[in-house]
């Protein structure tokens, strides 16, 4: 009887263990196909299939009018009247309790992207996570796994800071360089021009 009672405790830690593994193998291989910067406060990889990054075409306002600043892969994307299979859902949720203003919640479920905010920054930022989501799939040729993604950022002025006073180059330089550090959630732009003044 005590040996049959030990099989069954070993049986069920190594299910237990098994299933452990299985999840945090999940995350992990998530993290390894998909590099977000920064990394997001929370990812829940969700039990549906996931997206080829290829099948999204189209964005849906819902609860604004005003359409945020698209990234590269979604900037050519027109505006549909209602989410279908391939649907950016843009949601403004004013009651969305998230520790900052700029802070969203990205799912991809049912063949359709949601991107929930309280404000405009958020669906900016999400569209700016979902935009690297869409790269990584790209790149690699896999599918974007079904996922709900949690973030906000824990530091409200992230800047970045230029020096003019020893180089300055032409002004598309850096209208570029502001775009791709908006892409990793830089939202401010420290300029020198001189330390020396009289």
């Amino acid at each position: 009887m005590i040996n049959r009672m030990k099989f069954i405790f070993s049986i069920t830690v190594c299910l237990l263990l098994a299933g452990l593994k299985g999840i945090a193998g999940d995350i992990t291989e998530f993290n390894r196909h998909f590099r977000l910067l920064p990394q997001p406060q929370k990812v829940e990889l969700l039990k549906a299939g996931g997206l080829p990054y290829a099948a999204l075409r189209n964005i849906v306002l819902v609860n604004t009018r005003e359409r945020p600043v698209m990234p590269p892969m979604l900037a050519a994307f027109p505006l549909a009247a209602s989410p279908v299979a391939g649907s950016v859902s843009l949601v403004i949720r004013a009651s969305l309790s998230l520790p900052s203003p700029e802070g969203y919640i990205l799912e991809i479920k049912d063949r359709q992207v949601t991107i929930q905010a309280a404000q405009q920054a958020g669906l900016f930022y999400g569209l700016q996570t979902l935009n690297q989501l869409m790269e990584d799939s790209r790149d690699q040729g896999i599918d974007i796994p079904s996922c709900r993604i949690t973030d906000y950022p824990e530091i409200a002025y992230r800047a970045v800071h230029l020096d003019w006073k020893h180089h300055r180059d032409v002004a598309r330089y850096y209208y570029d360089m502001m775009d791709r550090r908006a892409a990793v959630k830089v939202n401010a732009v420290i300029v020198e021009l001189e330390d020396k003044l009289r």
